[in-house]
């Protein structure tokens, strides 16, 4: 199925599915040294946050690259997703000398899962393809309500404002395209649901979400991915130093592909 069929359907849950079986989700963030970055930002925020044996719910966990990732660490991880052929291909990736509980279900209603069980919900997809706001608000909610009183939620949203930026990489007409909106600058949403910043925090704040920290997770690393990877290992190990130092830094939040936002239940 190609991309204007998959566009065409009215279905959203078989949007998602069909989307999915077009993307390599395997590889998307281990592919080189600039597509790592968000990964090791993501994974270093949840294990600063967490201790050791914590339970995870890893919702929209493509072929398992958190998911595995957490219960390799020790934590007890139980990962949700939506389409067939990731979760046969992340089951077929689980090791002997680990236990991931793999359900192939919707984020939007988690009914067989208990209430304020796991210390942690990382919701690291979902967002990206729920065109309603209502349900985007739904989805938020339901994962607080099986999220623990003191446990914290994890987000990644897309960047509006830094698709043009990347997109002209690849089209040097890009911003006389029909893409985004020329007078607000707001993209197309598909194949994914973009946010500028003050979207993603109204979105989380209207969920009960208390926002306790706001990540740049891959900073610029789409942009700069051909000089990024073109480091050696000692460069490369400095870079992510710096991005570290800077992906907190209020001034540089919009200069990311996708935020991490860190919250807990408002009290």
């Amino acid at each position: 199925m190609d991309w204007i069929d998959i566009k065409g359907l009215q279905d959203e849950e078989q949007q998602i599915i069909e989307t999915y079986n077009k993307i390599n989700e395997e590889t998307r963030l281990n592919l080189s040294n600039s597509s790592s970055i968000e990964f090791l930002t993501n994974t270093k925020y949840v294990e600063n946050m967490l201790e050791n044996k914590s339970s995870i719910l890893e919702l929209g966990a493509g072929t398992g690259v958190y998911s595995i990732y957490f219960a390799n660490k020790g934590f007890d991880v139980t990962a949700v997703e939506l389409s067939k052929r990731n979760v046969s291909i992340f089951k077929s990736k689980i090791p002997d000398t680990i236990s991931v509980d793999v359900i192939t279900g919707n984020a939007l209603k988690m009914d067989y899962l208990c209430d304020k069980y796991f210390d942690a919900v990382l919701s690291f997809g979902p967002l990206y393809h729920i065109s309603s706001f209502k349900d985007r608000i739904n989805c938020l909610k339901e994962s607080l309500r099986v999220l623990k009183d003191d446990g914290y939620i994890f987000i990644t949203l897309i960047n509006n404002d830094m698709v043009p930026m990347v997109e002209m990489q690849y089209q040097s007409n890009y911003f006389t395209s029909s893409c985004f909106d020329h007078e607000t600058f707001k993209m197309e949403n598909f194949p994914y649901i973009f946010h500028t910043l003050d979207e993603a925090r109204s979105l989380i704040n209207a969920s009960g979400i208390k926002i306790i920290k706001e990540i740049a997770s891959d900073g610029l690393s789409r942009i700069c991915a051909k000089e990024i990877d073109q480091l050696d290992r000692k460069n490369f190990e400095e870079y992510k130093k710096f991005h570290f130092y800077m992906c907190e830094n209020p001034s540089f939040l919009s200069a990311t592909s996708h935020f991490l936002f860190v919250g807990e239940k408002s009290r």
